[in-house]
């Protein structure tokens, strides 16, 4: 399989693919997962979790989401740049397979591009990398990160997992796949995950159960770590 680096068009913001090429220390040490050629089966037992804590957690987040709808509104009679949906979605990958990843929406409209967007393509969104196109709820959302709170939708839906990598839009993950990395194709993508955290935020039980008790924070766990919970 390819490993090597591969180009980022200058037009795209370079935090939305910071990944690298699997080493070869990388891959010998998990040589049984890179010779996979088909997605792993997701345990039931820890689909039925997921399920279960995404729809407590969406219950909990039903009146923020509530209060962000009338931000919104209120903002879009002030300021008609910044009218438009809460959510909007744009295709991702997760465990090789196709799916809409809902987020809340942060940039005004006229940064979007209409017709990417009925396509489900990340490009028409892109410009949310780009804080100048902002709203100014947009701004808020984005520091606290609500704008993943619609993936527990995902969650619930079976595309998503509440562990694991993080899901990628379809050409970033070509790109993923092209540089050698099999993680998003052998597991579901997570909303939150090992490889997202370090240590020093994670109860005592959880670092003895995955053996990530000598990480730290200055040296979190690379995202091969994701399958010790997966």
């Amino acid at each position: 399989m390819p490993s090597a680096s591969v180009e980022i068009p200058a037009s795209e913001p370079i935090q939305a693919f910071p990944y690298k090429p699997p080493t070869e220390a990388i891959r010998r040490q998990y040589a049984h997962l890179f010779s996979l050629d088909q997605p792993l089966q997701p345990r039931l037992l820890k689909t039925a979790f997921d399920k279960l804590v995404a729809l407590a957690l969406l219950l909990v987040a039903a009146p923020i989401l509530a209060c962000l709808k009338l931000a919104y509104m209120v903002e879009g009679w002030l300021d008609p740049e910044a009218k438009g949906p809460l959510f909007f979605h744009y295709n991702a990958v997760s465990a090789g397979n196709v799916f809409p990843k809902y987020k809340i929406r942060l940039i005004k409209t006229k940064f979007i591009d209409a017709e990417g967007a009925r396509r489900g393509d990340w490009h028409a969104f892109s410009a949310e990398w780009t804080p100048e196109s902002r709203t100014r709820v947009g701004h808020v959302v984005k520091k606290f990160y609500l704008d993943e709170l619609p993936q527990f939708f995902n969650i619930l839906r079976g595309d998503m997992s509440l562990i694991g990598p993080r899901p990628l839009a379809v050409h970033h993950y070509e790109r993923d796949r092209a540089q050698g990395h099999v993680p998003r194709f052998l597991i579901r993508g997570g909303l939150l995950g090992l490889c997202l955290t370090s240590t020093r935020a994670l109860p005592k039980w959880v670092t003895s159960a995955t053996n990530t008790s000598t990480w730290s924070a200055t040296a979190p766990p690379p995202p091969w770590a994701c399958f010790g919970w997966i």
